[in-house]
């Protein structure tokens, strides 16, 4: 066990705001679902916004391992069995306590290994042995919990290692999706007259 330093606080934290931007852009263009019309109106080749969300995907399983896979040097884990320990976070105890039962609950775990299946299996291989990331079903919803978790974890470590309070920076507007809906927008209300 390690106290986490600064900069190392900093990695993960930068990490968690990969994950938000890459999860946040995956459902965004999961929300069209592809659809036919809509894709064919902002982009003529629809296999662009297939191969990104397959590359969204995959980030954001890579980025989730590398933070909670114990053997990984930033791991979260590591770093909350430390500061529970630490007589300096006393006030914050029973907060680093809960998170850290958070992250031992079995429906947690269950959700980590589909994570850690998927990376190795899948998300890490571009050889033609890979398997399907179909052999391993992962709900959109579990990968919020774990970014739920992240973002705990970053709220929380911010107190201590910054002294500070983590608001996070990534806003509607620097997403930048409000272009896109107001488009689709205007393609469904002026439709032609016939």
């Amino acid at each position: 066990m390690t106290k986490i330093t600064k900069e190392e606080f900093e990695s993960i934290k930068m990490v968690y705001q990969n994950i938000y931007f890459a999860h946040s852009d995956h459902e965004y263009l999961s929300e069209y679902k592809l659809d036919m019309v809509k894709a064919a109106f902002i982009d003529q080749n629809q296999t662009f916004f297939k191969r990104v969300k397959y590359y969204l995907f995959h980030f954001t399983i890579i980025e989730l391992y590398k933070v909670f896979y114990t053997p990984e040097k930033h791991s979260l884990g590591k770093y909350i069995n430390y500061a529970i320990n630490d007589p300096e976070n006393h006030l914050v105890r029973n907060e680093l306590v809960n998170l850290k039962e958070t992250l031992n609950k079995n429906s947690t775990k269950e959700i980590l290994s589909k994570i850690y299946a998927i990376r190795k299996k899948v998300s890490a291989h571009l050889d033609l042995e890979r398997e399907e990331v179909r052999d391993y079903p992962i709900l959109v919803s579990e990968i919020e919990l774990l970014m739920s978790i992240l973002e705990n974890f970053v709220r929380l470590f911010s107190k201590l290692v910054l002294k500070d309070e983590y608001s996070n920076p990534i806003t509607g507007e620097i997403l930048g999706y409000k272009l896109h809906r107001q488009y689709a927008k205007s393609i469904t209300i002026h439709k032609p007259q016939l």
